[in-house]
This record gives C-alpha cells, structure tokens and sequence, in this order.
C-alpha cells in the first residue's frame, strides 16, 4: 500500500501488493503467489513487457533529448 508502489505494480496486473508493515498479509499474499504460478507468470511477463516499453534508456533520455535541443534552438 506504499503509494509509489501501488502506482507502478497496480496491483494484480504488474505484481502483488501487501499491506505496508504487515507481516499476516505479507504472508498471505505470498501464499497466494505461490498457489498460482500460471498467474505468477502472467504478472512477471506484463510487468517485463511494461518495463521494456516504457524504462528503455532511449524512453529516460527523451526528456533530456527534448532539453538540449530546446537549448540549441535558442541560441543565437
């Protein structure tokens, strides 16, 4: 339930998510985990597939990318 936790993982579709400093729940999401596996693989190929199109470095330099050139087209 940590708030940048639940915005990346929503949870069921990119991981599993557990209340914050609770181990009974902790627990028990992980029980869960473990009596899915098709489900488990499914959640690990979205999160891998979620990542690859939207962490890519090409994907983390675009703002930096979009700057410079800004900058070049400013001057004189």
């Amino acid at each position: 339930d940590i708030p940048a936790n639940v915005n990346m993982l929503r949870d069921g579709t990119y991981g599993t998510l557990f209340a914050s400093g609770s181990l009974e729940d902790l627990t028990e999401k992980l029980r869960q985990c473990l009596r899915d596996e098709p489900h488990m693989k499914a959640t690990a190929q979205a999160a891998y597939r979620y990542v690859a199109a939207h962490y890519t470095w090409e994907k983390a330099l675009e703002p930096v990318v979009a700057w410079v050139n800004r900058k070049k087209e400013k001057q004189p």
